[in-house]
Parts: C-alpha cells; structure tokens; sequence
C-alpha cells in the first residue's frame, strides 16, 4: 500500500499564494470604496476599521514563520539544500540560499522550534577546514511526511 501525502510543501504555498492574492482584491476594493464613496458603505468601514485590519494579521503572522521553497537533494557524496523565498527570490539573490555538503563533512543534525512552535528549522552540524560549523535550513512548510523523508536520507 503506497502512502500518498496530498498535502505537501507546495501545495501549501499555492495556497498561502493564492490567499495573499485575495487579501490584497480586497484592500484594493476597500480603498477604491473608502476613496470614491460617500454613502452608509464608507461610514461602516470607517466604524469597523479594527475588522477590516484584522486579515493583516496572517501576513504578519506568515512573515515570522518564513515563506521559503526547500529543495533538496541528497546523494551518495553530497548534501544539497536551496531555499528560495517564495516572493523576492524573483528579484533578487540575495533571498536564496544554496548549500552543498560532503557527506564526510556532515555529522548531525536537529530539530529547532521557535515562535510558539510555528517556526521549524533544521541545524546541520558540520566540519569544514577544521571549523565545527552548523547551518540553519528553515523546514517550517515541509509536510510530516517530508520532513520524515529529508531526515531518513539524512541518517543513512
């Protein structure tokens, strides 16, 4: 019986994509109301301005967690990670991140939790030039099963 995840890393950012998609139709309609109205309409965002900011707080909330792509690739001499954020990777390379190990290089590796849990990341330590290094890989939008994956080929 083969194990099928529907619910996997970028399946999770198509949707985080397409809900910042809707957020800012919406403020773009708030604004085109707030601007050219003068009726009930306008007055009723104007008293409720507190529920209209309120959707601001999933961006906010989503900015803490980083919105990175994780690709990885792990072969029989290597260790290959490239994190890419989702929106200014496009713009510039200052927001991706790529990381080759040797496999003789690396040694071992954990799990970190930070703000209230939501955010993941993975510590890789090891030795470069007789520098005990560690590298911190944001998997905060990995599935179970993926995260489960990267850290069985990790330990093989």
């Amino acid at each position: 019986m083969k194990i099928t995840n529907k619910l996997t890393s970028d399946t999770k950012l198509y949707f985080i994509s397409f809900v910042y998609i809707v957020l800012s139709l919406f403020y773009v309609f708030t604004i085109v109301i707030l601007l050219f109205t003068s009726g009930t309409i306008k007055q009723e965002l104007l008293d409720n301005i507190s529920f209209v900011l309120l959707p601001l707080l999933l961006p906010l909330l989503l900015s803490f967690v980083g919105l990175r792509r994780l690709k990885f690739d792990i072969n029989s001499k290597y260790i290959k990670f490239t994190s890419d954020c989702i929106f200014m990777s496009h713009i510039s390379d200052n927001f991706s991140d790529k990381t080759v190990l040797k496999k003789g290089d690396y040694n071992s590796n954990y799990e970190s939790t930070s703000i209230l849990g939501f955010k993941r990341e993975l510590v890789l330590l090891y030795k470069k030039n007789d520098q005990h290094l560690k590298k911190k890989i944001n998997i905060s939008f990995l599935s179970s099963l993926e995260r489960q994956t990267l850290l069985n080929n990790l330990m093989d």
